[in-house]
């Protein structure tokens, strides 16, 4: 009878449906394992012919409106002089003091002027590689280099005044002991950072704003008033020349 079919049909449907809702699950279930996050770190493996990709979480950064990823191109990851097969990539949330970011810390930034101002933005993650449990970050570096991405908030954007070149991530050196220049790119759009590194360790973000030239005014010293200084110079000069001439000649009367 047509309904002894619509009833088949029904369970064939809501099966169906069942075993759609399970996939998904079962895919959102790998996916948390491939990265375990946890509040002090995230962490994945590695796998030499896979991208790998770290999701960076809110949680990382308290009182930010912000997250960001590390990400790691495939066959990229070298121990040595060797290429790895596998290893655990993770990444940490480090809270900096003030002490640790203050401005003698800070090498120059050879793309900005002389004056500028360098502010730590409280954001930074120290990235570590493991293998078989030890720690193998001292010998690993990355051809091509691993990207670490930061969102940007609202009020740090204004801070720069819409100037993505004002963002700029840096890696601590332990053996200059200061904050070196990433290769930085700020993407206006979406407004966020990514940096470029092929050592892992500390990465943090700062804010380094040029100073203003001096307009207008009386501090403007354009043409016009250059050249009524060179006058004004040279009527003392002769007047002084004229002064010195009559002062010999009265005295040699």
């Amino acid at each position: 009878m047509p309904w002894r079919y619509m009833g088949v049909r029904r369970r064939l449907m809501t099966l169906g449906t069942l075993a759609i809702v399970g996939g998904l699950l079962l895919m959102s279930a790998n996916s948390v394992m491939a990265q375990g996050t946890r509040a002090d770190h995230v962490s994945g493996d590695y796998v030499s012919g896979e991208r790998l990709r770290l999701e960076i979480p809110g949680t990382f950064f308290p009182g930010f409106d912000a997250t960001g990823f590390v990400e790691v191109q495939t066959l990229s990851l070298m121990l040595g002089a060797d290429k790895a097969s596998t290893a655990t990539l993770v990444v940490q949330p480090l809270r900096l003091e003030e002490s640790q970011t203050t401005m003698d810390l800070i090498a120059p930034n050879p793309d900005k002027a002389v004056g500028s101002t360098v502010r730590y933005l409280g954001r930074a993650v120290r990235v570590s590689v493991e293998r078989d449990g030890a720690d193998v970050s001292a010998s690993a570096w990355f051809n091509p280099p691993f990207t670490v991405n930061l969102d940007l908030t609202d009020s740090e954007w204004a801070e720069a005044a819409n100037d993505p070149d004002a963002f700029v991530a840096r890696m601590w050196d332990p053996d200059r002991d200061m904050w070196l220049t990433l290769e930085t790119y700020t993407n206006p759009f979406d407004r966020d950072v990514t940096a470029r590194a092929t050592r892992v360790g500390d990465i943090a973000l700062f804010i380094e704003l040029t100073p203003p030239p001096i307009q207008g005014g009386d501090l403007a010293l354009n043409s016009a008033t250059l050249l009524l200084i060179a006058l004004g110079g040279l009527a003392l000069t002769v007047t002084g020349v004229r002064m010195t001439r009559g002062f010999g000649q009265r005295r040699s009367r």
